[in-house]
């Protein structure tokens, strides 16, 4: 209902069949994609129709992305780690670098919830180079064996040089507990 507006020009459709109705201006100012997509000519009946554009995200996630980079929108709230990583993708695919430091800002604002699943925040904090967040992050998993297999799945989602340097920072803070 709040992309419902009826002088929005550009309609999209969700990968789970929602429809939002768009501002132009909202998307060229907010994504370098659709700035480029919206540039291009169309031709006559293309534009006269209006059909909807897919994109293939659920609507959960476009309708974050779309609240984060209209003006005077709440931002969404983020519940866990995967929602917020599938929304930094989707915003990364989109060029939406404005999502990006929100979701960051949020992420901070949250951080004793987030850090309940530490290596995934910091898997998170390295893939966009939040080095602040990933430092928080490693010296959260001290408390964790990298090694138990409750946190396998989350330690297989990590890039090598990430994982070497939280398994160097574990080794030298055992060796300096020796």
């Amino acid at each position: 209902p709040s992309f419902s507006s009826p002088d929005a020009e550009i309609v999209f459709l969700s990968s789970d069949g929602v429809l939002f109705r768009v501002h132009r201006l909202v998307l060229q100012l907010g994504s370098g994609f659709f700035q480029a997509m919206l540039d291009m000519p169309r031709d006559a009946d293309e534009a006269q129709s209006n059909a909807p554009i897919l994109v293939h995200d659920d609507s959960n996630v476009f309708a974050a992305l779309l609240d984060i980079i209209y003006p005077h929108r709440q931002t969404p709230a983020l519940d866990s780690l995967d929602f917020a990583l599938q929304i930094l993708q989707t915003a990364e695919n989109y060029e939406m670098h404005k999502v990006t430091e929100i979701v960051k800002y949020i992420i901070q604002s949250r951080q004793v919830y987030f850090l309940q699943q530490p290596i995934d925040l910091y898997n998170i904090a390295n893939r966009y180079g939040w080095e602040d967040v990933a430092k928080v992050a490693s010296t959260a998993t001290l408390k964790i064996n990298l090694h138990d297999t409750t946190v396998s799945e989350s330690v297989k989602r990590l890039e090598s040089a990430p994982l070497w340097k939280l398994v160097d920072l574990h080794w030298r803070r055992r060796r300096t507990f020796i």
